[in-house]
């Protein structure tokens, strides 16, 4: 018995990458609905089960490609697609509209917070692929702490620190330091325009809005 639940443990153990990029991508569980399983360990039906239990979906899992085959068969389609821009008409014929010319968009310098402590923590690298979303917990650094200031910063290697723009969230409810946190998530769209959400994790108050575009 004790060696099942030992294996439970471990099994929902690979839940937790899954919880991180969706917060990074400021994505929540309702928001995925399909789930491809990649390496030959994924074939395992506790792993099905114990992603499919996360998601609240038991049939979110696609079986419809061998786990073991994914990365292949993903980098031959790429490949195929890659070596088939110049002939659009063919393409057309073949997948039924027209393929438009690769545009892949990346965000510039760093996109950075600052910390109650004055540091600067990179929220969203230099030469991030737009649009993305990434996320940080923030917690108070006093007692009962009311509001708390978000600084949004642009840093180049070259450079100092830029301000982009900055959210106040007021009203926070009572508690020791540390104890009330807050989730800033920066978010680019493709278009390059920055926005900005500041959320107190237990009542949902939140602020938002666009801070910078390029």
């Amino acid at each position: 018995m004790r060696i099942d639940v030992s294996l439970g443990k471990e099994y929902r153990k690979c839940t937790a990458p899954i919880q991180k990029l969706l917060d990074e991508c400021g994505l929540k569980v309702e928001d995925v609905t399909d789930v491809v399983l990649a390496g030959g360990a994924s074939k395992m039906p506790k792993i099905k089960t114990t992603i499919a239990t996360f998601f609240g979906n038991a049939d979110i899992v696609r079986s419809s490609i061998a786990p073991d085959e994914v990365i292949a068969i993903g980098a031959a389609k790429q490949a195929y697609l890659l070596s088939q821009m110049g002939t659009t008409h063919a393409l057309k014929q073949q997948m039924g509209e027209k393929m438009e010319q690769l545009d892949l968009k990346c965000s510039g310098a760093d996109v950075c917070v600052k910390a109650a402590d004055g540091t600067m923590q990179v929220l969203i690298p230099g030469g991030t692929p737009v649009p993305v979303a990434r996320s940080v917990i923030i917690a108070t650094s006093e007692e009962n702490q009311a509001s708390v200031l978000v600084e949004l910063f642009e840093r180049s290697k070259e450079g100092e620190p830029v301000a982009l723009g900055q959210a106040t969230l007021t009203e926070l409810p009572a508690g020791a330091a540390g104890d009330v946190k807050v989730r800033v998530t920066a978010q680019f769209s493709k278009a390059g325009e920055l926005r900005i959400q500041v959320i107190e994790e237990t009542s949902g108050k939140e602020v938002s809005g666009t801070v910078a575009s390029a």
